[in-house]
C-alpha cells in the first residue's frame, strides 16, 4: 500500500517491523499541533531539524494510518522513534520528500511546463 502521490510510503524499521505512513493534511495538522509548528514552518523544521522533525512527523503518519484503518498502531511511540533511530534515514527521507513534493527543483519544474505563456 504504498502511493507517493497520496502520502501514502511504508516504513521499514531495523527490528524487521514495516509500518504503513500516511502523510496527508491531517497528519501535518496533528504534527503542528503537537510540536506548536505552523505548515509554513513545516519546510524550514525538515531542513534545521531533521532529526528532531522526522520521527514526530513520520509518527503522526502512522497514527494517521491506522485511526483511519480504526486500528491501533503495532508499535508503540516510543519503540518506533527508538526503532527509526536505526533506520535507513536516507531511504525514509526519500519517501518523504515524495509524499509530500517537497523536491523544490520538481515543483518548479511542474509549474514551468504546467501553464502556457500568454502573448
Amino acid at each position: 500500500m504504498t502511493n507517493a502521490l497520496r502520502g501514502q510510503f511504508e516504513i521499514d524499521l531495523p527490528d524487521g517491523t514495516t509500518v504503513p505512513c500516511l502523510l496527508n493534511m491531517y497528519a501535518v495538522q496533528v504534527w503542528c499541533e503537537e510540536t506548536g509548528n505552523t505548515l509554513t514552518d513545516l519546510d524550514e523544521q525538515l531542513q534545521k531539524n531533521l532529526l528532531q522533525s522526522l520521527p514526530g512527523l513520520t509518527w503522526a503518519g502512522v497514527r494517521t494510518h491506522y485511526e483511519l484503518a480504526e486500528e491501533a498502531p503495532p508499535i508503540s511511540e516510543s519503540r518506533y522513534k527508538i526503532l527509526l533511530g536505526s533506520a535507513n534515514w536516507d531511504e525514509v527521507t526519500t519517501k518523504l520528500v515524495l509524499a509530500l513534493n517537497l523536491d523544490k527543483d520538481t515543483a518548479t519544474a511542474k509549474k514551468k511546463t504546467a501553464s502556457p505563456k500568454s502573448r
